[in-house]
């Protein structure tokens, strides 16, 4: 069995004034392993607008690897060819390996990648030994060698 190197995960994403609170949420409920709690906080945008802002943090290495297995299984295989492309570009300097998906296809249970824009953000933090940015690339490279999951 391959080492799985995610220690923990936060999902957010930010509902407008505009949009639907509950469709949203509805979203993450699809994501997330069950059990898990999502945080709703009001803040104030650009503007001055009201938005909401949802958060999910994700311990435990069952949770880890059920949120790791959902979010695969709602990906296309084009999706997951270019996440294993991209890799050096999703990792930072903290060892976090940061994924950006559709908010509007992820409400219709599909999962496509975006760089930028209205997105549900996913953090995983890789576990690596020293902690620098090239070795958690690598690691997130050989653990996606094998499969997603």
């Amino acid at each position: 069995m391959k080492e799985f190197p995610f220690a923990s995960a936060v999902i957010s994403v930010y509902v407008h004034a505009t949009e639907s609170e509950e469709k949203v949420s509805g979203v993450l409920k699809f994501l997330l392993p069950k059990g898990v709690a999502v945080d709703a906080s009001k803040v104030k945008g650009h503007y001055g607008n009201p938005i909401t802002m949802l958060n999910a943090k994700v311990d435990g290495t069952a949770d880890i690897r059920e949120l790791w297995r959902i979010l695969f299984e709602s990906l296309s295989a084009q999706e997951v060819e270019k996440i294993k492309r991209s890799v050096p570009d999703l990792v930072d300097g903290s060892c976090r390996l940061y994924l950006r998906f559709d908010k509007q296809q992820a409400c219709e249970e599909k999962l496509a990648l975006v760089g930028s824009g209205d997105a549900i953000h996913v953090k995983f933090k890789v576990l690596v030994y020293p902690a620098k940015q090239g070795a958690a690339i690598v690691a997130v490279e050989k653990f996606l060698q094998g499969g997603p999951v």
